[in-house]
């Protein structure tokens, strides 16, 4: 198939000058777009951050294009579902040329595109199809011309699980499906063996690792042991090579470095805050005295060591935790413990942050940001 990359949608880069610059489609994401066009079953194992899902989305227009496929449904964890879904920041929001409508399956459907789109999308979780009728539904809108897209696809490693049995269900119904992993390997080699079967359909002796069940694919390739040999000591080394041969002519896996033509990782920026005299003099308290009185009634305590040091990373980000009231006198029951809470005790990281969202609204008032914390009160 002839792939016209210039229809894909140009995305803004910073260039090595620290300038804003348009870029056409990587070299390396040219490969994989091609390598999923032509193969009906594919697994793309390629590091976090190597533009896994643009590979998907351009692939799919060019099969859309091609009268091949008409839907794409992508399954991912419920974490990672925001991703591909967000009408603003998702990544069919930055890589569709064709107009589309996207749905996200859930407890309340979501709607973005226009309506008369013939290429549809449909994002789902792999919690919310383990329940019987939710998957039912969804295979109605399975059929050879629907592409399935398990991204993190090592929530089905475990071959005996629901959500496993669920995305069998949907692969035996699709024409064509995408896994998408940057470590498809947790534990152990055995990890593969769901992963690979659900790719190719549950083929079994036809299919990728030539076996009929997981317990053959252990007898095959592991030594056992422990209590009748039911326990994996280890896995051959020629069963290893074996099992990558087999999957090498479905698999691109690419790590960042490799891809050259990536940008260069820009170096992090570091904001300093300084702590106020009243709030270096309560560090100094709990750094010395494992305790800290923030009244004559309130107090927060740290008798452990790696308590301490939650509560002194707390304190420099403006919160103090495990506050409770406390009282000098012997008699407890008079004086009963309220239950424990975090309190605000200062704001200077918070301001320290503001300033800098300002001046980048000030260069730029279209700028999105995206911003975490590690403490929050409680």
């Amino acid at each position: 198939m002839n792939l016209d990359f210039s229809k894909c949608r140009l995305v803004p880069v910073i260039n090595k000058d620290g300038d804003v610059e348009l870029s056409g489609v990587k070299d390396h994401v040219k490969v994989g777009v091609s390598a999923l066009v032509n193969s009906p079953y594919f697994f793309i194992m390629d590091e976090m951050g190597a533009m896994k899902s643009a590979q998907v989305i351009i692939a799919a227009q060019f099969l859309f294009e091609a009268n091949i496929i008409d839907r794409v449904i992508v399954v991912a964890p419920a974490s990672v579902r925001p991703v591909w879904f967000d009408p603003e920041l998702g990544e069919l929001t930055k890589h569709l040329w064709i107009p589309a409508r996207v749905s996200e399956y859930h407890t309340k459907i979501k709607q973005w595109g226009p309506k008369e789109s013939a290429l549809r999308w449909v994002v789902t979780n792999y919690d919310f199809i383990r329940e019987k009728t939710r998957l039912q539904h969804l295979l109605k809108y399975c059929n050879p011309r629907t592409m399935l897209v398990l991204d993190e696809s090592s929530a089905i490693k475990g071959h005996r699980t629901q959500q496993t049995k669920a995305c069998l269900k949907l692969r035996k119904r699709c024409g064509r499906i995408v896994l998408l992993n940057g470590t498809p390997i947790a534990n152990h080699p055995g990890d593969i063996y769901s992963q690979a079967n659900v790719l190719d359909g549950g083929r079994r002796r036809f299919g990728i690792l030539g076996v009929e069940s997981y317990f053959e694919f252990r007898a095959r390739h592991a030594i056992m042991g422990g209590w009748m040999k039911k326990q994996i000591k280890e896995w051959r080394p020629e069963g290893i090579t074996e099992i990558q041969q087999r999957m090498a002519p479905y698999v691109l896996r690419r790590l960042k470095k490799d891809c050259l033509d990536l940008p260069p990782k820009l170096p992090p920026v570091v904001l300093t805050a300084v702590l106020t005299d009243k709030l270096w003099a309560i560090y100094k308290q709990m750094r010395d005295k494992l305790m800290v009185w923030l009244s004559h009634e309130t107090a927060s305590l740290a008798p452990l060591a790696v308590t301490r040091i939650m509560r002194l990373a707390q304190i420099t980000s403006g919160f103090l935790g495990g506050v409770e009231e406390l009282s000098l006198d012997d008699d407890a029951d008079d004086n009963p413990k309220t239950e424990k809470v975090v309190q605000e005790i200062g704001r200077e990281k918070l301001d320290v942050l503001l300033e800098w969202f300002d001046a980048r609204l000030d260069e730029d008032p279209n700028i999105k940001v995206l911003s975490g914390s590690r403490f929050r009160p409680g």
